[in-house]
């Protein structure tokens, strides 16, 4: 369930929605901005500068960020470089799971693969339009939802009927209203959308709350707020203290990480 506070009528007005709503001219007509990035992770002939706010440039493609075998996905951080605690005991007992850490939460993401596979394409699309690593996006799916198993017999209905969608947009709490429900629970566009609207503006808030701490640090921190709001995010050591299970981000970072080094994502 996300517990978070969207105030979603602001970020609309902000600049950065300049360069993702923005329609190009020329050879990239009709191409939308994926978003207001660090220069360095946009090639120059894919760039705008007046789009955005500060240093930031808007970047109309994907796959533009270099380093590493994540290149294209690492915007935000490389969340391979991340050390997370895990899964608590508390959440790890869904699974039946007697233990908590890093190795529980593996478990947990092994469990959900076969229902992550079906929709791979769809995080992989989500990941490139917004320059963030599949793997991160479909393991947020397998904390909400087990990655849809928990919908088929809700109709796409979780948190007793108040989110919608394998990534559970919340209908009251994200300021989204019907919009939660625009797209299909287990479509593309609904993990996109959920992706562009809710987590990715997270990582950017955090950002600037916290702009000493690492991109991976922010990267985490927005994960956490995906859950509990920004304003629960503090500190590095207890930016999950307040989340579901106390272990939101840790939990969710280390399940990306096993699909990415055991899976192949």
């Amino acid at each position: 369930m996300i517990r978070w506070v969207f105030l979603f009528g602001v970020l609309a007005a902000a600049k950065g929605d300049s360069c993702t709503s923005h329609v190009l001219t020329g050879s990239h007509a009709g191409a939308k901005g994926i978003g207001c990035v660090k220069s360095g992770c946009c090639a120059n002939a894919l760039q705008l500068g007046n789009l955005c706010s500060g240093s930031e440039v808007c970047c109309f493609s994907s796959n533009t960020c270099g380093g590493g075998s994540s290149a294209g996905y690492n915007c935000y951080g490389n969340v391979m470089s991340i050390h997370p605690t895990g899964a608590s005991a508390r959440t790890a007992s869904q699974d039946g799971i007697h233990y908590g850490g890093v190795q529980a939460s593996y478990k947990m993401v092994d469990n959900d693969l076969g229902e992550l596979n079906k929709r791979k394409s769809c995080y992989v699309q989500a990941g490139n339009n917004n320059c963030l690593h599949p793997a991160v996006i479909a393991a947020v799916a397998s904390r909400e939802t087990r990655a849809g198993k928990l919908l088929y017999s809700t109709g796409g209905w979780g948190d007793h009927h108040r989110a919608w969608g394998i990534m559970q947009c919340d209908l009251h709490a994200s300021g989204l209203g019907s919009q939660c429900t625009k797209y299909g629970w287990d479509s593309c566009a609904h993990i996109d959308m959920m992706t562009r609207v809710i987590l990715v503006p997270y990582i950017k808030q955090v950002r600037s709350k916290h702009p000493t701490w690492s991109a991976e640090q922010q990267m985490q921190g927005g994960v956490s707020a995906y859950n509990a709001g920004v304003g629960n995010v503090a500190t590095v050591a207890r930016m999950d203290i307040g989340t579901t299970g106390n272990d939101y981000s840790n939990d969710v970072i280390a399940r990306a990480q096993r699909l990415i080094s055991a899976h192949g994502w």
